[in-house]
């Protein structure tokens, strides 16, 4: 669920989307609370994103699952995100709630012009599961998404921390890390 947390990424439209499930899968981060950790091991999020363009019909997307590897880490390093800053081009969201519920605002300038607003509602159901529904309006579209996470036992051997991928009929299909988001910084030159 925090692997496509709310739209606080503004690099491109694309990238915004991106980022809006990212709020929608990683479910909050800390900025004004803390949300609970995700239980360590391998999470399912099926998330369905509906994008309608300005002029145009809403599209109408199959759901996607896709799973991630979760442990302490992960869980930093998302909130991390979320929390802006940590990827070029974001800004910080606005985290309230306690208990099972939270809310995730952001308020962000748009690429294209203008202001992108998200709002994402998370709720754990328990610690195992987590749904959340996220709203995102832009200059030039606007989308919603609706992801549900399952916890479903240990990472399998070979997949590690931060490893997110496809999750299709209970095989897991590496698509890449969630440490791949965040930029390393290149040395100064006379340091090692």
């Amino acid at each position: 669920m925090r692997k496509l947390l709310t739209a606080n990424i503004h690099l491109s439209d694309r990238v915004l989307l991106t980022a809006a499930a990212l709020a929608a899968l990683a479910g909050a981060a800390l900025a004004s609370g803390t949300l609970p950790p995700r239980k360590p091991g391998l999470w399912v999020s099926t998330t369905v994103v509906q994008v309608t363009r300005k002029g145009s019909p809403a599209s109408d997307n199959p759901p996607v699952v896709d799973a991630i590897c979760e442990d302490a880490a992960t869980n930093e390093i998302e909130t991390k995100i979320i929390a802006g800053g940590a990827v070029p081009g974001t800004c910080p969201a606005e985290i309230q709630g306690s208990g099972s519920t939270y809310v995730i605002t952001s308020s962000c300038p748009s690429p294209s012009g203008g202001i992108t607003v998200s709002h994402t509602t998370a709720t754990w159901k328990s610690e195992t599961e987590i749904h959340s529904e996220s709203q995102v309006t832009a200059p030039t579209f606007s989308s919603s998404v609706v992801q549900d996470s399952k916890w479903v036992g240990v990472c399998p051997n070979g997949v590690a921390s931060g490893d997110e991928g496809s999750y299709i009929d209970g095989v897991f299909k590496k698509r890449g890390n969630l440490r791949d988001l965040i930029p390393t910084k290149a040395p100064v030159k006379g340091q090692s």
